[in-house]
């Protein structure tokens, strides 16, 4: 796969995670939605993992932070949805995700334009 494919996917899969949690925090109360994300919230956990999916890798190395460290929060997060309760901590944290994603997707595009 060339370089161009691997970051346009990248920026497909952020896309993605993004929209679903603006959907989740705006339209609050669909249970496929809750139940996808919470699936791509436990992806990403397990991206620290050898054995995780390809998705899951890259959620979690755009979710590291500027250390290098994984969000330690994702699972409890994934089983808030689990149980749909939206907290405002919940929240807040869901929140801080979506805009970490819209920063790397910034960065993405960047690398997807011509110089």
């Amino acid at each position: 796969m060339s370089q161009l494919s691997l970051i346009s996917n990248a920026e497909s899969i952020a896309i993605k995670f993004q929209l679903l949690i603006d959907e989740v925090l705006l339209f609050d109360r669909n249970a496929d939605k809750y139940t996808e994300l919470a699936r791509l919230l436990r992806a990403a956990a397990a991206g620290a993992d050898t054995d995780a999916s390809h998705e899951g890798l890259l959620l979690d190395s755009l979710l590291r932070s500027v250390n290098g460290s994984s969000r330690t929060d994702l699972v409890d997060l994934a089983e808030a949805l689990d149980e749909s309760e939206l907290s405002t901590g919940v929240r807040a944290a869901l929140s801080d995700i979506a805009a970490q994603i819209g920063s790397e997707r910034a960065a993405l595009s960047s690398r997807l334009s011509p110089r």
